[in-house]
Protein backbone atom coordinates (compact mmCIF):
# COMPACT_ATOMS: atom_id res chain seq x y z
CA UNK A 1 0.00 0.00 0.00
CA UNK A 2 1.18 3.48 -0.75
CA UNK A 3 2.56 5.79 1.62
CA UNK A 4 0.21 9.54 1.77
CA UNK A 5 3.74 10.38 0.93
CA UNK A 6 3.74 8.75 -2.33
CA UNK A 7 0.04 9.72 -2.99
CA UNK A 8 0.41 12.86 -2.68
CA UNK A 9 3.49 12.92 -4.79
CA UNK A 10 1.09 10.57 -7.79
CA UNK A 11 -1.81 13.51 -6.63
CA UNK A 12 0.79 15.91 -7.55
CA UNK A 13 2.01 14.43 -10.87
CA UNK A 14 -0.87 13.88 -12.22
CA UNK A 15 -1.90 17.62 -11.53
CA UNK A 16 1.78 18.39 -13.08
CA UNK A 17 0.35 16.52 -16.25
CA UNK A 18 -2.53 18.54 -16.78
CA UNK A 19 -0.87 21.88 -16.26
CA UNK A 20 1.88 20.86 -18.64
CA UNK A 21 -1.13 20.70 -21.19
CA UNK A 22 -2.36 24.35 -20.39
CA UNK A 23 -5.50 23.82 -19.12
CA UNK A 24 -7.27 26.72 -17.52
CA UNK A 25 -9.77 24.55 -15.20
CA UNK A 26 -9.67 20.88 -14.46
CA UNK A 27 -12.62 18.74 -14.88
CA UNK A 28 -13.77 16.21 -12.05
CA UNK A 29 -12.91 13.41 -14.46
CA UNK A 30 -9.14 14.52 -14.96
CA UNK A 31 -8.31 12.99 -11.71
CA UNK A 32 -9.30 10.23 -9.88
CA UNK A 33 -11.72 11.11 -6.55
CA UNK A 34 -8.85 10.15 -4.17
CA UNK A 35 -6.44 12.46 -5.78
CA UNK A 36 -9.25 15.45 -6.34
CA UNK A 37 -9.93 15.42 -2.42
CA UNK A 38 -6.78 15.10 -1.22
CA UNK A 39 -5.86 17.71 -3.82
CA UNK A 40 -8.02 20.11 -2.73
CA UNK A 41 -7.49 19.34 1.08
CA UNK A 42 -3.60 20.04 0.42
CA UNK A 43 -4.60 23.22 -1.13
CA UNK A 44 -3.61 22.28 -4.33
CA UNK A 45 -7.45 22.63 -6.20
CA UNK A 46 -9.88 24.64 -5.55
CA UNK A 47 -13.75 23.72 -6.69
CA UNK A 48 -14.71 26.63 -8.77
CA UNK A 49 -18.11 25.25 -9.60
CA UNK A 50 -19.37 21.76 -9.21
CA UNK A 51 -17.20 19.58 -11.05
CA UNK A 52 -14.56 22.19 -12.29
CA UNK A 53 -11.49 22.93 -10.61
CA UNK A 54 -8.71 25.62 -10.41
CA UNK A 55 -5.13 25.97 -8.91
CA UNK A 56 -5.52 28.64 -6.17
CA UNK A 57 -4.87 31.99 -6.89
CA UNK A 58 -2.23 31.91 -4.11
CA UNK A 59 -0.33 29.27 -5.75
CA UNK A 60 2.99 29.75 -6.63
CA UNK A 61 4.95 27.96 -8.98
CA UNK A 62 8.86 29.11 -9.91
CA UNK A 63 7.19 29.01 -13.79
CA UNK A 64 4.40 31.29 -12.54
CA UNK A 65 6.86 33.73 -10.79
CA UNK A 66 9.04 34.23 -13.36
CA UNK A 67 12.68 33.61 -14.16
CA UNK A 68 15.12 33.31 -11.22
CA UNK A 69 18.51 34.61 -11.30
CA UNK A 70 21.32 31.28 -10.72
CA UNK A 71 22.74 33.54 -7.18
CA UNK A 72 25.93 31.15 -6.46
CA UNK A 73 23.87 27.96 -8.02
CA UNK A 74 21.21 28.55 -5.40
CA UNK A 75 18.14 29.31 -8.19
CA UNK A 76 16.89 31.94 -5.96
CA UNK A 77 16.94 35.75 -6.70
CA UNK A 78 19.41 37.90 -5.37
CA UNK A 79 18.20 40.46 -2.67
CA UNK A 80 18.42 43.75 -2.68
Amino acid sequence: MATPQQKLADALDTLRTLQDRNLVAIRSDDLSRPQRELLMKQGFLQEVMKGWYIRPASFKTPRSIGPLSSAKGTGFAKSR
